[in-house]
Order: C-alpha cells, then sequence, then structure tokens
C-alpha cells in the first residue's frame, strides 16, 4: 500500500505539469483558479476559485498524464511479482524434461506480456480544441458516429467528413479554443471526403488572450459532460436559450444573482422589464446543458417593482438554472420566454463573477447569436461547478 499511495503522489505530480501546460496564462488582471483536487489545476476559471471536488472515478485524461501514472503502476507490479515467481523460476530448473519447459515457457511468455505493457508508447489522448460554428451539407464525426450540428464540441482526434454528394459545394467552419479564430474548411480546396486536418489549423505555439482563456472554459463543460457519462456525442447546442412560445413583447436576460436569507434576488431577470407581477418556473440545467423540467410548470409570482425582485422558495439552491417566464391560459399554464440564471451563495460571489461573464460577452460581440448564446451559458455552467459544488 505503501508503493501505490507514493505512485498516486507520482501520478498527481505528472496530472498537475500537463494541466500546467493545457491552459493558456489567464487574461491580465485575472488569477487562474486552481481547483484543490490532488491532481492540480483542471480548468482555469477567470477571477474564480475554483471550490469544486474532483470526485473518484470521474477524471478523464486530457492529456497523456495517465501513462506516467500507469507506468509507475507496473514497475510497481513487476517488482512485487519478481518476488512471487522468483521461487518458481528456481524451482523449475531443477525440473526436467516436459515439465520444466512448460514452467519456462509460461514464464517467458508472462514476462514478455509485462514487457510489452510496460514499453509500449502511451495512448494518444483526446480533448476538445474547438466547436461547429457553421456548416452547409451533411456531415459526421467517424471518432463519435455522430452528426455534426452547430455546437458540435471538435475534439484533437475528431475525423470529420461530409458525406454530402461531390457535386454539392459543402463547407464547414470551426472555431478554435487556441486562438478564437474561425478556420473555414471548403471542399473545392479540400478533400472532404477524407477527415479534415484539424490539426494542421492549431497554431504551433500557444497564445495568450482573454478570448482564449474563455473558450477554454466554456469547452470544460464538454469535458466535465463526458467524465460523468461518457457521451462524446454532448454539444454546446444544448446550452441554447430554449425557444418562447410564440412571439412575447417580454424579454428576461441572462444573469448571476445572489441567495440570501432564503430569497434569490431576480431584479437582474426583470432589468429590461416593466413592473409587474410575474409568474416564474425554473429548471435545474445538468451538466449536459439540458434542463430538467418537470412536465407541467408549477410557477411562482414574482413581484418586480423596478427595483428589487425577491423570489422565497425552498426549492432554490445556489446552481444553474433556466427560469421561464409562464403564461397562464384559461386552467393551462406554458412556459414561455426564458433566461439562464447562475443563482451564488453571496453577493460578494455574484459581483465578481458578473464582471467577468459580462467581459466574455463583450469579447463575443459580433459573433453569431446563437452561437454567442452557448457559449455565454456554457460558461455559467463552468462558473456554477467552480463556485457551487
Amino acid at each position: 500500500m505503501v508503493w501505490f499511495r507514493f505512485v498516486d503522489h507520482l501520478g498527481a505530480a505528472c496530472l498537475q505539469a500537463a494541466e500546467s501546460q493545457r491552459l493558456p496564462p489567464p487574461p491580465k488582471g485575472m488569477v487562474a483558479a486552481q481547483s484543490k483536487t490532488p491532481g492540480g489545476i483542471r480548468h482555469g476559471f477567470p477571477g474564480i476559485p475554483h471550490k469544486r471536488q474532483q470526485s473518484a472515478g470521474t477524471a478523464i485524461p486530457l492529456l497523456p498524464t495517465d501513462s506516467c501514472l500507469g507506468r509507475a503502476r507496473i514497475l510497481v507490479v513487476r517488482s512485487m511479482l519478481s518476488r512471487i515467481i522468483a521461487p518458481y523460476q528456481w524451482q523449475h530448473r531443477s525440473l526436467g524434461g516436459l515439465e520444466g519447459l512448460r514452467i519456462s515457457l509460461v514464464l517467458t511468455f508472462f514476462w514478455f506480456l509485462l514487457w510489452r505493457t510496460a514499453n509500449s508508447p502511451p495512448k494518444e489522448q483526446d480533448f476538445p480544441i474547438g466547436h461547429v460554428i457553421s456548416y452547409e451539407g451533411k456531415w459526421v464525426d467517424q471518432r463519435c458516429k455522430c452528426t455534426i450540428e452547430q455546437g458540435q464540441a471538435v475534439w484533437i482526434n475528431s475525423a470529420i467528413v461530409t458525406q454530402s454528394p461531390a457535386s454539392r459545394r459543402s463547407r464547414l467552419t470551426i472555431r478554435f479554443a487556441a486562438t478564437g479564430e474561425a478556420e473555414e474548411f471548403d471542399c473545392t480546396r479540400v478533400d472532404c471526403a477524407e477527415p479534415l486536418d484539424v490539426r494542421g489549423r492549431l497554431p504551433k505555439t500557444k497564445q495568450a488572450s482573454p478570448i482564449v482563456t474563455f473558450l477554454h472554459a466554456a469547452l470544460a463543460v464538454i469535458v466535465d459532460a463526458y467524465a460523468e457519462g461518457g457521451d462524446q456525442r454532448v454539444t454546446l447546442s444544448n446550452y441554447a436559450r430554449t425557444s418562447s412560445r410564440g412571439a412575447s413583447p417580454i424579454h428576461i436576460a441572462d444573469a448571476i444573482v445572489s441567495f440570501r436569507g432564503g430569497n434569490a434576488d431576480l431584479s437582474a431577470i426583470f432589468a429590461d422589464v416593466v413592473a409587474g407581477m410575474y409568474l416564474i418556473d425554473w429548471c435545474p440545467v445538468s451538466i449536459t446543458g439540458k434542463s430538467i423540467c418537470q412536465d407541467l410548470p408549477m410557477p411562482s409570482e414574482v413581484r418586480w417593482n423596478g427595483h428589487e425582485a425577491l423570489l422565497t422558495s425552498v426549492s432554490i439552491r445556489p446552481s444553474l438554472y433556466e427560469f421561464f417566464l409562464c403564461k397562464k391560459e384559461g386552467d393551462r399554464i406554458f412556459r414561455g420566454q426564458s433566461a439562464f440564471v447562475l443563482v451564488t451563495k453571496s453577493s460578494d460571489e455574484a459581483n465578481q463573477m458578473r464582471t467577468t461573464y459580462q467581459e466574455f460577452l463583450g469579447l463575443m460581440k459580433g459573433w453569431n447569436g446563437r452561437e454567442a448564446s452557448m457559449l455565454g451559458h456554457a460558461y455559467l455552467q463552468n462558473l456554477n461547478h467552480a463556485v457551487n459544488r
């Protein structure tokens, strides 16, 4: 056990060293928060302390760090087995004939397998490097056997090919987290029947900028979703805002609010809404970006006086939710306009995170509205994991 504890410390050091090379430096004036996990830095959350504890068995290797721990464990096991098998090695030498030959062959085969395991090249690990902005034609990622859509995560080992007829014009645009720039793959210039060379578009050297740090943080939720469910088909499109039921003159806003004294202050949600009484329903947002709602809404009345809107409910705790404006039609209630709302434990946390969130939205100014919405909501989930878990 002492040996294995030593190896675990060695593996943690490997993970910390590799993770420190994974993300670019944080934006100027911000601190890249460190998790309190044994492995050191897991994700960069600009300006936000990372309080989440990494649960056992859910870590996903982002870089070839598990090979370091694996090789160390192999060395320990090989040392232990040497002591166990040594007596048999001497015993089989004293045996003659067929029995001794059998033991010799078995031991030789065993040592060969152990040698191959210890000396085989480390398996290249997979991690997301960007997301799909737009596309024309039909595309598929052979890596996960999933159809490409807007917001699809692009991994370092993705094998993206077109399935459109050769005569049809097809193209696909990816925004790489390492640069924040959009790169187009036009099938009139490249052979899209073969996997796109996404690696060839990556920069040779690391680039440090605020947008790079924010994009890595947004993509981190895809890694977390994969670690928890093992589904590589999870996309940022799940974080797109739910469509409203019909046109609505009322537009509530995404926000970061505080929870204190049993009340959630929702004034930031109603910043652009006229004062009045409103029916509000809310659903927690899962790690995959999907809202977990009951079939029938159970809204609460909230009075917005133009300055304050307090919601008192025992079912709300610090987490990420999708809030809905509800409309009553006869005896039925429907969910309508929605917004993503991160509820924090204190107003100080809310103010701190609100500043970085607004900066991220500002950096995405001019981008496609749906893309900015997906990334903004994914970043809220990232912040949620940083402070509420």
